[in-house]
This record gives structure tokens, C-alpha cells and sequence, in this order.
């Protein structure tokens, strides 16, 4: 019976978390519409400001993950941690750092930065307990 209560309460969503739902499906539809459509090699001029293609497709991939984590884990510090992740490891096949060393190294890091913050979560409720 409690478990079947806990389950339900976790997938109660409020106004706040469609919005990143949302925000989420339309960024992925930007990024497929962009691989489809535009050349790899396309720039785009913004004033004098010149932005290559694959940066605007990495900024929506990477407010996608952001977006989808922060719907689903109900916390925006996991949503930036997993959407950074995911940057970062693009940024680094793009660069040719292919060497699965590399890969061990973004994971312990990215898992160091969740135990950080996790234990200033575990501190705040604790706080929040004595009180």
C-alpha cells in the first residue's frame, strides 16, 4: 500500500515541470530539423557576430538533456549535471579525445560534482529535520 502511494506521488507533475517538457520536445525538434536541413558547414550571421552551425545544434542538445532531466528527476542541479555531461562528451568526440581513459575521467568527474552537491542536499534536510 505505501509503496503503490509512493509511486503515484512521484509522478505528479506541476505547471512548472510541463514547461520543461515542452521546452525540451521543441528543442529536440530544432535539432533534428537543423541535422536535416542545414549543411554542416553553414555559419550563421548574427549582426557581425558569425555562429557556426554546430554550435547552435549543441546548445539545443544540450538544453534538451537539460530539460528532459530536470522533468523527470524533478531537479534542476541533476538536469544542468546530465546535460553538461552530455555536452562535454560531444565536445570531446568533436575534438577527437576518443581515448576511453577520457571517458572514465568525465564520468569520475561528473560523479564527484553529484556527490557534492547530493551532500549539501543531505545537510539541508537534515537541518530542516532539527528544526
Amino acid at each position: 500500500m505505501y509503496k503503490r502511494k509512493l509511486l503515484r506521488s512521484n509522478f505528479r507533475f506541476s505547471r512548472k515541470d510541463v514547461g520543461y517538457l515542452v521546452l525540451g520536445i521543441l528543442s529536440l525538434v530544432l535539432c533534428i530539423s537543423i541535422i536535416v536541413i542545414i549543411s554542416p558547414s553553414t555559419v550563421v550571421n548574427i549582426g557581425s557576430l558569425r555562429i557556426p552551425i554546430v554550435t547552435l545544434v549543441l546548445l539545443a542538445i544540450f538544453i534538451f538533456f537539460f530539460s528532459f532531466a530536470t522533468f523527470f528527476l524533478h531537479n534542476k542541479k541533476h538536469g544542468l549535471l546530465l546535460g553538461t555531461f552530455i555536452l562535454v562528451f560531444l565536445l570531446f568526440r568533436i575534438f577527437d579525445f576518443v581515448h576511453p581513459l577520457f571517458l572514465f575521467l568525465l564520468i569520475a568527474l561528473f560523479l564527484s560534482l553529484e556527490l557534492l552537491l547530493s551532500s549539501g542536499q543531505h545537510k539541508e534536510i537534515k537541518e530542516r529535520q532539527k528544526e
